[in-house]
């Protein structure tokens, strides 16, 4: 590889890095279904986002936090025809995600996937 593609991609491996340091907090498992958790986003003050395939049942939702705390939630509602299901945390605070201006994406532009496990972990 050249300096400067290698310079390129140690740049977008850093900045990768940086973003996943500043959006991870804001991640959380959620236990709404057998024994496998889904991922959600801490999106607005008390508001998650998730999949609306990850929940199977619609009470006694448990999230887990990135420092390994545990919370419960409450499902506020679901679109099952945008796959997209909005729960009210309960008593618990936690970082919001980061949003960008959406205005200035363009198809191709590269994205970022975070999970986080039942343990807190990232993935």
């Amino acid at each position: 590889m050249q300096e400067s593609s290698t310079s390129t991609w140690r740049a977008l491996s850093d900045e990768s890095a940086r973003a996943i340091e500043r959006s991870g907090p804001a991640v959380v498992a959620v236990h709404g279904r057998g024994r496998i958790p889904s991922s959600g986003v801490h999106w607005r003050p008390g508001i998650v986002v998730t999949a609306d395939h990850a929940l199977e049942r619609e009470d006694e939702i448990t999230l887990t936090f990135s420092d390994g705390r545990t919370g419960s939630a409450v499902l506020a509602g679901r679109d099952p025809g945008t796959d997209l299901a909005i729960l009210k945390l309960q008593d618990a605070t936690l970082p919001l995600a980061e949003t960008g201006d959406i205005s200035t994406l363009k198809v191709g532009h590269a994205v970022l996937a975070m999970g986080r496990t039942s343990e807190g972990g990232s993935r």
